[in-house]
């Protein structure tokens, strides 16, 4: 799949793909990117594209700034970069868990002050705690004032633009210098199909370009493109089928179908989780994601115990994290086969068991 001479209509086949992807993102023509193995590997390729385009060899001095909601995978991609947490800056966040712009604006200026180099903005479209959006329009129009490269990670979020309030949910994505898209969340496809889309593909060919004669001649690929030139793996499986037979067979409308009613499915959670006594909500759902904590003497055990007992009974499996250093609950709607039925049983047993818990019949 890197050589587009040794499998030019696979090849032909994932370059449909990145640009139908593109265009559900509502980028314009010209963008091009490549399909990777998930949105870990698609946002180190990101960093390297950023650091090729706007710092070049001498990277030292460069800065990222993200937020603590950020993905995991942002600062190991940074460490594989060259970058330490040295030269990351950790954006303050609003109630609802998004970077704040001002913050962002201060933190870029008190750098250039100092000597460094400001080169990266990571907008989180759908944070893996809460699903938290940042505010994206805010973010680009920054970056470009100030000459740095936005990158989205839309790893989970971003399959949303394709539903009936796309555009307000993700305002402004298609601005950004690049995306991280995985097809393996929200268009339920197997794991190992994530995707990087990019404004100016080049960038990363720039950056990841030796030379190797052995290879065919790239000019001989007739428009094909050669994914080894923009992707650091040269020998990998065909990942282009997983996303182009599917929507091929069903077309986009049925994707677009079971995404809204993902939606609906979280904002009915929520408004049932808000009204019962025992659990207190972090916020209304921004995309599929509800957020929730157990109400009592002692929260933190108490969510805890909840969760076990109701992923015991192995009808629904619900998770956890930590926000603020306090236990979180969540709903994460995300699965084509999850319905209203199946939603209602995990609400259902949330409510049981918390008043189980609380001593009531």
């Amino acid at each position: 799949m890197g050589v587009s001479a040794a499998a030019p209509v696979l090849a032909q086949i994932e370059a449909t793909v990145v640009q139908w992807l593109a265009s559900l993102m509502g980028c314009p023509p010209g963008w091009g990117g490549i399909l990777t193995s998930g949105g870990s590997i698609a946002n180190l390729d990101a960093i390297v594209a950023a650091r090729a385009a706007r710092l070049g060899d001498s990277f030292h001095s460069g800065v990222l700034y993200m937020t603590r909601e950020t993905h995991s995978s942002v600062m190991k991609s940074a460490r594989i970069a060259g970058f330490s947490e040295g030269n990351v800056r950790w954006i303050p966040v609003d109630a609802r868990l998004r970077m704040i712009p001002e913050a962002l604006e201060t933190a870029i200026h008190q750098d250039k002050e100092k000597g460094l180099a400001p080169f990266l903005i990571v907008a989180n479209a759908g944070t893996v705690n809460t699903g938290a959006v940042d505010p994206i329009p805010d973010l680009v129009e920054i970056g470009g004032r100030h000459g740095l490269w936005v990158h989205a990670d839309a790893a989970y979020g971003g399959v949303f633009r394709m539903t009936r309030e796309g555009e307000q949910l993700l305002p402004s994505i298609h601005q950004c210098d690049s995306i991280t898209l995985d097809p393996h969340k929200g268009l339920f496809l197997p794991y190992g199909t994530g995707s990087l889309l990019l404004r100016e593909p080049g960038w990363l060919a720039k950056a990841l370009h030796v030379e190797a004669h052995y290879l065919p001649d790239p000019a001989a690929a007739a428009g094909i493109p050669n994914f080894t030139e923009i992707s650091p793996e040269l020998s990998r499986d065909f990942r282009g089928l997983r996303v182009w037979l599917p929507l091929k067979l069903h077309g986009l409308t049925a994707f677009r179908e079971q995404l809204e009613e993902k939606l609906d499915l979280a904002r009915w959670a929520h408004a049932e989780l808000k009204e019962d006594p025992h659990f207190q909500m972090l916020d209304e759902p921004q995309l599929s994601l509800v957020a929730f904590m157990a109400r009592g003497k002692d929260p933190d055990a108490l969510g805890q115990e909840i969760l076990r007992r109701v992923n015991e009974r192995r009808r629904v499996y619900l998770s956890a994290t930590r926000i603020d250093g306090r236990y979180v609950l969540r709903i994460c709607v995300l699965s084509f086969r999850t319905h209203r039925d199946r939603v209602v049983e995990a609400v259902s047993a949330l409510k049981e068991e918390a008043r189980a818990l609380s001593g009531e019949s």
